[in-house]
């Protein structure tokens, strides 16, 4: 369905004002819209979740209609904070997981031991040890001086 300017100025005002009754009932043109909110709040993905449901015509709610509408409501509120919950955890792991190395120094920082060099942190992690040593063409560029005055 399109929604143009007006419906969407009503559903954006249904949204905002859902704290005060979690269904509202608005008529628009011949129209009858019913917004049920399903977010007590802004959620954590800044969103606010609404169900909305424009009939033809006008449109009574009932007490029973209601009870129905408001198990739908609550049942679609777990599901999507259930979805929000999922998706904070997998964004949780992600950023656990993922290394972030500082370029000058080579150190990296983790997410329980912060700041380390790299080979502490394969330590840590895998109980390897690393041993250092000098590369033939780096050895030649720092200490050329020192190997020629000994030749």
């Amino acid at each position: 369905m399109e929604i143009d300017f007006s419906l969407n100025a009503l559903l954006v005002h249904s949204a905002q004002n859902s704290h005060e009754r979690p269904v509202l009932m608005l008529r628009w043109r011949d129209e009858t819209l019913m917004c049920a909110s399903l977010s007590t709040q802004q959620e954590a993905d800044g969103c606010t979740y609404m169900l909305s449901m424009l009939f033809d015509g006008q449109f009574e709610l009932t007490s029973r209609m209601a009870g129905f509408v408001d198990g739908l409501r609550c049942s679609m509120q777990a599901l999507i904070n259930w979805q929000l919950s999922k998706q904070k955890l997998r964004s949780i792991q992600a950023s656990e997981m993922q290394t972030i190395s500082y370029t000058c120094c080579h150190r990296i920082h983790s997410f329980e031991h912060g700041w380390m060099r790299w080979d502490h942190q394969r330590n840590l992690r895998g109980g390897h040890s690393t041993s250092r040593t000098v590369c033939e063409k780096c050895a030649l560029a720092l200490y050329n001086e020192v190997l020629q005055d000994q030749a």
